[in-house]
């Protein structure tokens, strides 16, 4: 199988590191290829595995909204937080 590559800027990249690691295109393209796969492989066997995987990240991001000053809570709360 071969890959035509028609963006100038791929190519340019592409070719930049294959000078840097000094192997073939080829080469080159598999090791970034792998790379990534392994890097990406984790993440998606956690999302695969574990339906509740970022539910804490999403908590944390909404945790750390500020208060809006418009907010209204109906409920009086006592000392122990409960409504009262």
């Amino acid at each position: 199988m071969s890959i035509e590559i028609s963006n100038p800027q791929l190519l340019a990249k592409i070719e930049r590191l294959s000078a840097r690691l000094g192997v073939e295109v080829a080469i080159a393209l598999e090791t970034a290829v792998d790379r990534l796969l392994g890097e990406t492989a984790e993440t998606c066997k956690e999302r695969k595995d574990d339906p509740w995987a970022g539910v804490d990240e999403i908590i944390a991001k909404l945790h750390a909204l500020p208060p809006r000053p418009d907010a209204y809570d109906p409920l009086e709360w006592d000392e122990w937080g409960l409504p009262r």
